[in-house]
């Protein structure tokens, strides 16, 4: 007795033994995970055939994750060099804080062009290619403001600086995709939360440091105002890494 199989991806049909029911194989004109005599989803087929393009993903997300807190310390750093020029050399110091920044910044690219590899039809593809382009020059024009300030022009650094929301919200957008690709609608939910939370972030900040422009008494409570745009920025931080943190999770089960 046989079992007919269709593959989602290709469209092409085979006839298989029954003694393959329930037996996970790839089809042999693209390669596709398929499972006979199962009817499968073409996303939780991916997730549990645990393929090459399955285990890039995974491990884009994992460097997503680390390269997120190096890139996040080595800001730390930044923001604290006055202190740190005090407790080491100055160049030791400088040599340290842009190693840790580069780092994490490098591994976030790096486990973005990882997660190139999802399928397809997860419809996420564009949105991954656009945060991959959008870190890249985000990665250069940092690396200019380090070695070579002012060689950058004003338009060009203003450009280059609206890579670093587009790049965020597509890799948020590009989570929220394949979260439900993969059939994780807790996952989408967070990542919509985060979304808003960003956006009310952003806001605050705007609407903060404008008032205090334009509203002179406002000055004498930066000192209050300040470390609330940034606790809450790092609140948005966490939100975001928790997220990736539990999408590389969700392509091991």
């Amino acid at each position: 007795m046989s079992i007919a199989v269709t593959c989602g991806e290709c469209g092409t049909e085979f006839i298989v033994p029954s003694k393959y029911a329930g037996k996970n194989f790839k089809c042999r004109q693209c390669g596709a995970p398929l499972r006979a005599g199962v009817s499968v989803s073409v996303s939780r087929q991916w997730v549990e055939s645990d393929d090459r393009s399955l285990q890039q993903t995974r491990s884009g997300f994992t460097l997503l994750f680390w390269g997120s807190i190096a890139a996040l310390l080595g800001l730390f750093f930044v923001m604290m060099s006055p202190f740190i020029m005090r407790l080491l050399p100055m160049m030791a110091g400088l040599t340290a804080t842009v190693s840790i920044l580069a780092l994490g910044m490098s591994m976030t690219l790096i486990g973005l062009m990882r997660c190139l590899a999802v399928p397809a039809s997860s419809g996420a593809r564009g949105l991954i290619v656009t945060a991959v382009l959008c870190n890249f020059f985000g990665l250069l024009q940092t690396l200019a403001d380090i070695f070579a300030p002012g060689s950058i022009s004003q338009f060009l650094g203003l450009l280059l600086v609206l890579c670093g929301p587009v790049g965020i919200v597509s890799l948020i957008l590009f989570m929220n995709r394949l979260s439900n690709f993969i059939e994780r609608p807790d996952l989408a939910s967070r990542a919509r939360v985060l979304i808003w939370a960003g956006v009310a972030f952003v806001g605050f900040a705007v609407f903060m440091i404008f008032m205090m422009t334009i509203a002179p008494p406002l000055r004498r409570m930066v000192a209050v105002i300040v470390p609330i745009i940034w606790a809450s920025g790092l609140l948005v931080f966490v939100m975001f890494v928790s997220l990736t943190r539990s999408m590389g999770n969700a392509l091991r089960t």
